[in-house]
C-alpha cells in the first residue's frame, strides 16, 4: 500500500510540473511575441514606403532619359508632333504623356504605386488609361527648375476646383495628402530626379521651394 502511494504521488507530482512548465513557456512565447510583433509591423511599413519611392523613382528617371533625348524637355514641353505630350497636358490627359514614355519606362507597372490598391497594372501601354496611373504629371517642370513638380502621388490636395483633371497649387492655399493610399502622407518627384517622402505637415514647403506662385499637376 505504501509503494502504490508513493507511486501515485511521484506520477502526480511530475503531472503538475508539466503543466507548470507549459504555462511558463506560453508565457514566454507571448511576451517574445508582444515585442517581436511590432517591430515586424514597423518593418513592413518601412520596407512598403521604400518600395514606393522606388517605383516613382523608377518614373523620374524615365522622365530624365526622355529629356535627354529630347533636348533637355519633358514631354509637358514637347508638341506632339515631336513626340511629346504638350497638348495632352493642357487638355488635363496624363495618359498621352506617359504613354509618349513607354520606351524609357519599359513597362506600365512601374506607373502603379504599390501602396495604390484602387489602381491596377495595364497590360501594354496601348491599353493604359487613368486607372493604371498612380502619379500625376507636373505641368510646369523644367530641367531648368530642379525643384520643380515632376510627378508624385496622386491622393494630393488643396481644396481648390479641379478643372480638366488640373490641380493648381500654391502658397495661397495650403495643400496636403488625403487618406488614401499613404494615410495623409505622400511621394514627390522632383525635375532634379529626387524622391521626397512628404508628411501632410511639410508638402507646403517643398510645394513653396519651387519658387513659382503656381503649380499646376495633372491628376490621373
Amino acid at each position: 500500500m505504501t509503494m502504490k502511494t508513493g507511486i501515485q504521488s511521484r506520477s502526480t507530482h511530475q503531472t503538475a510540473f508539466s503543466l507548470i512548465d507549459l504555462l511558463i513557456v506560453v508565457t514566454v512565447i507571448l511576451f517574445l511575441a508582444a515585442l517581436i510583433l511590432p517591430m515586424l509591423a514597423k518593418a513592413r511599413v518601412r520596407s512598403s514606403k521604400m518600395s514606393c519611392v522606388n517605383s516613382l523613382k523608377q518614373v523620374s528617371i524615365a522622365y530624365r532619359i526622355w529629356s535627354g533625348d529630347n533636348g533637355d524637355r519633358f514631354p509637358m514641353q514637347v508638341p506632339a508632333v515631336e513626340g511629346g505630350g504638350m497638348e495632352a497636358v493642357l487638355s488635363g490627359d496624363v495618359v498621352a504623356v506617359y504613354r509618349c514614355m513607354s520606351n524609357e519606362l519599359s513597362v506600365p507597372k512601374i506607373l502603379i504605386c504599390p501602396n495604390d490598391s484602387d489602381r491596377a497594372s495595364a497590360t501594354n501601354f496601348a491599353a493604359l488609361t487613368v486607372s493604371n496611373i498612380s502619379y500625376f504629371v507636373g505641368a510646369d517642370a523644367s530641367e531648368t527648375n530642379t525643384f520643380s513638380l515632376l510627378a508624385g502621388d496622386r491622393n494630393i490636395t488643396n481644396g481648390t476646383r479641379i478643372v480638366r483633371n488640373t490641380l493648381n497649387l500654391s502658397t495661397n492655399f495650403p495643400s496636403g495628402w488625403t487618406q488614401e493610399i499613404h494615410g495623409r502622407m505622400g511621394n514627390i518627384a522632383l525635375a532634379d530626379g529626387s524622391v521626397l517622402q512628404t508628411a501632410f505637415s511639410s508638402l507646403q514647403g517643398t510645394i513653396a521651394s519651387t519658387g513659382l506662385q503656381t503649380n499646376r499637376i495633372v491628376l490621373p
